[in-house]
């Protein structure tokens, strides 16, 4: 959790790389989200309902890793692998206490290595964005009963 200080700045970033992110020159990412992290109540159904559907309008690869695969498709900490046309591969990871760049070989080969297991057991795409809809339909089916039920 970042301190309230830093939380106006964190905010600033992730604004910025999400507006990288629709720009017409993005790249071209593929997103690995595991199933029990997007089952996690975090807000109200009308929030979860809104994340759900910003999640299906990325034009980036949507792939869930399920509940089902156990531990295989859990980590502790997140991956990233960016490959340029004119530069070497970098991987990098960032957990509680540190962010990490490699550029070494072995550790790109590593982290490359998460990635394939990841896409051995994922959904595919449209299995993945078929899960994700359900879980919107189903935060705002939520939304909708605690409206109703507020408005007894």
């Amino acid at each position: 959790m970042r301190p309230p200080d830093r939380i106006k700045e964190a905010v600033r970033h992730r604004m910025d790389r999400q507006a990288f992110l629709r720009s017409h020159d993005r790249p071209e990412c593929t997103y690995f989200i595991h199933e029990n992290a997007l089952r996690l109540q975090v807000g109200t159904p009308a929030v979860m309902e809104e994340q759900f559907r910003r999640l299906l309008f990325l034009s980036h690869a949507l792939r869930v890793v399920p509940a089902s695969s156990g531990p295989a498709g859990v980590f502790m900490a997140n991956y990233m692998v960016w490959e340029y046309e004119k530069r070497s591969t970098v991987a990098f990871t960032d957990c509680e206490i540190a962010q990490v760049f490699v550029q070494d070989p072995a550790g790109v080969k590593d982290c490359k290595t998460i990635f394939e297991r990841l896409d051995a057991i994922a959904l595919n795409e449209t299995q993945s964005r078929a899960m994700v809809a359900d879980l919107a339909g189903q935060a705002r089916d939520e939304h909708s009963r605690q409206l109703h039920l507020t408005q007894r």
